[in-house]
């Protein structure tokens, strides 16, 4: 497939999200659509994000393929954000930040957008120098070793103090992450910040209506716990708000735990 096509199926995705954002079900049919649909050529078909329950035990090969195709989506999606042009964000892009961590966590957490610091960027920064320490110190925190854990934002643009994302900044970036989570297939996800709870949940609660309870990620037929918490930069301007915090991660601690109780 030539790159021009794979942008436009790429930009017609990331259209269709933002439609489902909305609270979009349907179009009305139109004539051009009603043609369009009625075109008798028919594409090869797509292969399924939804993760499938095997009938039988997978094999270690069998494991190690999955964790290696998993790998190698996740490179992609790397890939193209560091290539991206979707919108008006790549004029004031510092550097792309298309997420790290583990080939196979547990935990998948999600944040804002990543928003240059006096210093500058660190190379392999997601939330910012002492946010992401104080992220490892949670993760330390409920027993989750740093590879346990992939670690993104929903904007993969790290961008100046002076710009401000938009909707539409979000709705371009969106894609990238479903395909990340859906490649991934994490056991629990933590949205951090409301940026982070209402792209994945798409509702428009505030967060502290959300936290505390887990919730539910939609992809496909599939679903995913998910919690809300705070996100590290404004427990470091509200300080008092960690105890709020400890809670949201212990939901995640004991879910975890459960599942790996109910696994052995």
């Amino acid at each position: 497939m030539s790159s021009n096509k794979y942008t436009l199926l790429r930009q017609v995705h990331s259209f269709l999200s933002y439609h489902k954002l909305l609270g979009i079900e349907q179009y009305p049919a139109a004539d051009t659509l009603t043609a369009f649909l009625r075109h008798t050529k028919t594409p090869p078909p797509l292969p399924s994000l939804e993760k499938q329950t095997p009938l039988v035990s997978s094999s270690p090969a069998m494991i190690q393929k999955e964790h290696t195709e998993a790998g190698s989506t996740i490179l992609e999606v790397e890939e193209e954000v560091r290539n991206c042009r979707s919108c008006d964000l790549i004029r004031n892009r510092v550097l792309p930040v298309p997420g790290k961590g583990g080939s196979n966590p547990r935990l998948f957490v999600v944040g804002g957008w990543l928003t240059q610091e006096k210093e500058g960027f660190e190379e392999d920064g997601v939330f910012g120098t002492a946010e992401d320490q104080m992220l490892e110190r949670m993760l330390t925190a409920i027993h989750l070793d740093r590879n346990d854990a992939f670690i993104t934002n929903v904007i993969k643009c790290g961008i100046s103090q002076t710009v401000q994302p938009k909707a539409e900044n979000i709705h371009s970036c969106f894609s990238y992450l479903e395909r990340q989570i859906a490649a991934l297939s994490p056991e629990i996800l933590c949205a951090m910040g409301i940026t982070a709870a209402r792209a994945l949940l798409q509702i428009t609660q505030p967060l502290s209506q959300l936290r505390g309870q887990l919730h539910q990620y939609v992809q496909g037929q599939s679903t995913i716990p998910l919690v809300v918490t705070y996100h590290p930069t404004f427990l470091l301007q509200n300080p008092e708000m960690k105890t709020a915090t400890w809670a949201d991660l212990q939901l995640i601690m004991k879910y975890l735990q459960g599942k790996k109780k109910t696994q052995s």
